[in-house]
């Protein structure tokens, strides 16, 4: 069984924190790389890329490092995607309980 996260806060250089999934780079057209990080899909930006593992954290825990700072609007698409995603009612729950909606905007804690 394979207890790794699916869900992550992740960065890449020159970009902020940003909510991610782990994808399939097979996807992409690509083939997995020894030592390249995890793949990742960033939510709301329709991009994936490899990411290391000290820029690839599980969301929950690291959701304070996602910053709106003038993106407010991209980050409502991004966690609207993530929300739609979630399969397990578990999952819905606790994305629910976590991140709130004000306004039609959502709220990350601090």
């Amino acid at each position: 069984m394979n207890n790794r996260p699916e869900l992550f806060v992740a960065k890449v250089k020159g970009w902020p924190w940003w909510p991610a999934k782990l994808a399939d780079p097979s996807s992409q057209g690509l083939e997995e790389k020894k030592g390249a990080g995890t793949f990742v899909y960033f939510f709301g930006t329709r991009r994936c890329a490899w990411v290391k593992a000290e820029f690839c954290l599980p969301f929950y825990e690291n959701i304070h490092l996602i910053a709106a700072k003038g993106k407010q609007d991209k980050l409502d698409l991004a966690l609207a995607e993530l929300e739609t995603t979630l399969m397990d009612p578990v999952d819905t729950r606790k994305f629910k309980q976590v991140i709130q909606v004000e306004h039609g905007s959502y709220i990350i804690p601090e």
